[in-house]
């Protein structure tokens, strides 16, 4: 797991808990000011739409922009929507983290390979699903490249779930995975 991966979750685990997730207003990004870069929050509080609250300038740069306010899964495989939308509601209904790595594609037709560590928050005191990642490349370094163009496509290559205090999920299965590429490893800067 990369080192940033690695400082968010021990963040988590500080802030307060209402039975075993974190209230949205208990995270303050000026806490983790070297994350910030890294950082990804998913809104899912309205049913089918990952909505984009929080976008860390590292991962705009990825985008080609800042998605801020957009839906995540329209950058999603169209077969893999649903699917996709229900990986991300996982943290939230069985409390637990998740790693994913997965590859991102541009309009240039480069790919990164991204490791991304999601855990669950709630809007507040009544609820309302959401899940904050940190997400960084683990392969090549695309600083190095210009041009990408904008991100078009996410590919899911694993998922793992990380126990926080209620077991890892079990019975969900990712249909629609491909292999991961190989690649080699360069820290981002």
């Amino acid at each position: 797991m990369s080192p940033i991966n690695s400082r968010w979750i021990k963040h988590w685990w500080t802030l307060p808990h209402v039975h075993l997730i974190p209230l949205r207003a208990s995270f303050d990004p000026a806490d983790v000011p070297s994350l910030l870069p890294f950082l990804e929050m998913h809104d899912l509080r309205e049913p089918g739409v990952s909505r984009l609250r929080l976008v860390g300038t590292k991962v705009a740069q990825r985008h080609g922009k800042d998605p801020t306010g957009e839906d995540y899964l329209r950058f999603v495989t169209p077969e893999r929507r649903d699917e996709a939308y229900r990986g991300l509601m996982i943290p939230y209904q069985h409390p637990c983290g998740m790693r994913v790595v997965m590859s991102n594609t541009f309009e240039s037709g480069l790919s990164a390979l991204i490791e991304a560590v999601g855990l669950p928050f709630q809007f507040n005191d009544t609820g309302g699903p959401m899940v904050m990642f940190t997400d960084v490349i683990v392969g090549d370094a695309m600083h190095l490249h210009t041009n990408l163009g904008r991100l078009v496509r996410y590919v899911l290559h694993e998922r793992q779930f990380i126990d926080v205090g209620a077991g890892i999920p079990e019975g969900h299965i990712d249909t629609l995975v491909e292999p991961r590429p190989q690649v080699r490893p360069v820290a981002e800067p």
